[in-house]
């Protein structure tokens, strides 16, 4: 039998096995401790390393929330992209962070 390794991931070794870490808290983050203490820590929140628990779209800012929301609804009155968005990251529940 012939077992081989591959960057996907491996019959030892799933492939996403690098995104089971677990943070306890968010505050538990190392990188924004340090990034604190040399006052180079920024409030952004890439979405796409964002846990569920996470809000990254009130790291925005309440202005830059108020004025997508504004937009949003210019475009999309009904609110179609808003309402039927299973999950994931939206404005309609986007806190000001």
């Amino acid at each position: 039998m012939l077992k081989a390794a591959t960057p996907w991931g491996s019959p030892t070794k799933p492939a996403n096995w690098t995104t089971l870490v677990d943070w306890a808290e968010e505050k538990d983050d190392e990188w924004e401790k340090l990034g604190r203490e040399r006052g180079l820590y920024l409030s952004f929140l890439y979405m796409n390393d964002a846990a569920r628990e996470q809000n990254p779209i009130a790291r925005y800012g309440e202005e830059n929330v108020n004025r997508l929301k504004e937009v949003s609804l210019k475009y999309d009155p009904s609110q179609l992209f808003q309402t039927l968005q299973n999950g994931g990251f939206q404005l309609s529940s986007a806190l000001h962070g």
